[in-house]
């Protein structure tokens, strides 16, 4: 997990109307999962990212997550936000809403 992940979960969580927490319940959320920060983002995160967002036209925050997932030497993206089965740059996106089994 990035840390752009953590921050784009707090966000979503104060104005999506299925989650709604409010920002100290959703701070808390941010704290449990830290620990599964994997790699910080880094200036080399950033180049790769834009390289990916020219290469696959990802937007320059979807491409950033894929970078990180590369650089934490994971195969699989655990996301609802791209589509289901893509193959990134060796990175398997996987949609866990669509099929629980994956998880």
């Amino acid at each position: 997990m990035s840390t752009q992940v953590l921050m784009e979960f707090f966000v979503n969580a104060l104005r999506k109307p299925a989650i709604t927490l409010d920002a100290q319940a959703a701070a808390q959320v941010v704290e449990a999962y830290e620990p599964w920060v994997t790699i910080p983002l880094t200036g080399q995160t950033v180049l790769l990212a834009l390289r990916i967002h020219r290469d696959h036209g990802l937007s320059p925050w979807d491409a950033l997550i894929i970078s990180a997932t590369i650089e934490s030497h994971c195969d699989r993206l655990y996301t609802e936000d791209l589509q289901h089965g893509q193959q990134i740059e060796g990175v398997r996106v996987l949609n866990p809403f669509l099929d629980p089994a994956i998880r």
